[in-house]
Protein backbone atom coordinates (compact mmCIF):
# COMPACT_ATOMS: atom_id res chain seq x y z
CA UNK A 1 0.00 0.00 0.00
CA UNK A 2 2.67 2.63 1.01
CA UNK A 3 4.37 1.93 -2.84
CA UNK A 4 0.75 3.00 -4.42
CA UNK A 5 0.86 6.19 -1.51
CA UNK A 6 3.84 7.16 -2.61
CA UNK A 7 3.39 6.93 -6.53
CA UNK A 8 0.23 8.64 -5.87
CA UNK A 9 1.69 11.63 -4.37
CA UNK A 10 4.85 12.14 -6.29
CA UNK A 11 2.20 12.38 -9.12
CA UNK A 12 0.70 15.26 -7.73
CA UNK A 13 -2.20 13.44 -6.31
CA UNK A 14 -3.42 13.65 -2.55
CA UNK A 15 -4.24 10.17 -0.62
CA UNK A 16 -6.33 10.33 2.77
CA UNK A 17 -8.15 8.18 5.18
CA UNK A 18 -11.60 8.49 4.59
CA UNK A 19 -12.00 11.01 7.61
CA UNK A 20 -9.63 13.25 5.43
CA UNK A 21 -6.75 12.63 7.81
CA UNK A 22 -3.34 11.53 5.91
CA UNK A 23 -2.90 7.97 5.11
CA UNK A 24 -0.36 6.24 7.84
CA UNK A 25 0.72 2.40 7.54
CA UNK A 26 -1.84 0.56 8.86
CA UNK A 27 -5.42 2.36 8.14
CA UNK A 28 -7.82 0.32 6.67
CA UNK A 29 -9.57 2.79 4.70
CA UNK A 30 -8.06 4.94 1.98
CA UNK A 31 -8.91 7.71 -0.59
CA UNK A 32 -6.64 8.61 -3.39
CA UNK A 33 -7.59 11.22 -5.97
CA UNK A 34 -6.49 14.29 -8.20
CA UNK A 35 -5.93 17.15 -5.73
CA UNK A 36 -9.76 18.55 -7.12
CA UNK A 37 -11.11 15.73 -7.20
CA UNK A 38 -9.99 14.68 -4.09
CA UNK A 39 -12.15 16.94 -1.56
CA UNK A 40 -15.32 16.52 -3.46
CA UNK A 41 -14.82 12.92 -3.53
CA UNK A 42 -14.75 12.68 0.03
CA UNK A 43 -17.56 14.83 1.23
CA UNK A 44 -19.93 12.29 -0.93
CA UNK A 45 -18.06 9.95 0.98
CA UNK A 46 -18.71 11.83 4.11
CA UNK A 47 -22.77 12.27 3.03
CA UNK A 48 -22.49 15.89 2.84
CA UNK A 49 -22.25 16.08 -1.01
CA UNK A 50 -20.09 17.88 -3.25
CA UNK A 51 -19.48 21.90 -3.25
Amino acid sequence: MAAGVLLVTEAGGVVTDLHGESWQPGCTDILAAAPGLHEELLAVLQGVGAH
